[in-house]
């Protein structure tokens, strides 16, 4: 058995360890042995190792362990009331693999709990919009759920720390009802993380931006406001 193989059986043993412990463990403690587990991990697993077929199945099992560790590490942390660690720790793990439900479950619940139920609201519209595009699919029924549970202010879903939920700007004027056309301007206004429309007044700018703002809301959980030149935006 080579180096590599080593390290990877290791890793392997005592992610196992840490999981199989995990149901008989305080919160706290599971949270800590996961952990421990997760951070032997360095990067993707075999990145830097030549892979036959034997070692591309066993690629796909390593990697579907590492992501059930970190599932269970997001349930054990949010049950010690870890939810800031959780919704940090998930936002970078829904963008490496953005179509697992599971992960994205323990994400608006640790953003719920963090004060934070519209930034899980946008969680859900974004998976929504990756599993209707690459899968032709709908979340399933237990994110759905949840769904329906931060929008009714489910106590359940309330912030565990006594703070009042964070308020965050969302001051896009209503979306243009109809709009057609300019498919071209917005994939360009898709592809780019700053861009400026302008034009003559009357050409329809301001309504190409809003439209484009709604379309791409689910990309900026924080703030969405739109700051106007000279002239005010009529709200209905």
């Amino acid at each position: 058995m080579g180096d590599g193989d080593r390290r990877t059986a290791a890793g392997d043993r005592d992610a196992g360890t840490a999981v199989d412990g995990v149901p008989h463990a305080e919160p706290a403690p599971a949270a800590d042995l996961l952990r421990e587990a997760l951070d032997l991990w360095r990067g993707r697993a075999l990145e830097d190792v030549p892979l036959d077929g034997e070692w591309l199945a066993r690629l796909d099992e390593l990697t579907e362990r590492r992501l059930a560790t970190v599932e269970r590490w997001a349930q054990a942390a949010l049950a010690a009331g870890r939810h800031h660690d959780v919704a940090a720790e998930l936002r970078r793990e829904v963008a490496t693999h953005p179509l697992r439900e599971r992960l994205y479950e323990h994400w608006m619940h640790a953003l719920c709990r963090a004060g934070r139920p519209a930034d899980a609201l946008a969680a859900y519209e974004r998976l929504h919009a990756e599993m209707a595009a690459e899968l032709g699919v709908a979340p399933g029924q237990a994110l759905a759920d949840l769904r329906a549970g931060v929008l009714a202010d489910d106590p359940v879903l309330r912030p565990r720390d006594g703070r009042a939920p964070a308020v965050l700007p969302r001051q896009l004027p209503p979306d243009v009802a109809g709009f057609t056309g300019r498919a071209e301007e917005i994939d360009r206004l898709a592809r780019v993380p700053v861009a400026v429309v302008a034009g003559p007044g009357g050409i329809g700018e301001s309504a190409l931006a809003v439209h484009a703002a709604h379309l791409m809301a689910h990309r900026f959980p924080d703030v969405r406001t739109l700051i106007t030149r000279g002239r005010p935006v009529r709200r209905p």
